[in-house]
């Protein structure tokens, strides 16, 4: 006489409850481990796009900072060198 249990059946000659219920266990067991494996790639990535977000909201500005420095600095000595 065969059983089924959603997806899982086994035939009582064959299979003990305890054989299919183990058998469910492992592939639960398997599931769990592909969502946390799935849940941590994504933790990962998010994190990792939070930090280069977070440097660019530092590093463009210190850049514009630091260019706009360069380029008066330069201009400033050109004035000095037509004065001169």
């Amino acid at each position: 006489m065969a059983t089924q249990y959603g997806a899982l059946s086994y035939s009582s000659r064959t299979q003990s409850p305890t054989r299919v219920i183990t058998r469910a266990m492992v592939e639960a067991r398997r599931v769990l481990v592909g969502a946390l494996a799935t849940a941590a790639v994504v933790a990962f990535m998010s994190a990792v796009g939070w930090v280069a977000l977070l440097a660019l909201t530092v590093t463009v500005p210190f850049a514009t900072i630091v260019i706009a420095l360069a380029v008066g600095i330069r201009h400033f000595r050109q004035d000095r060198r037509a004065l001169a």
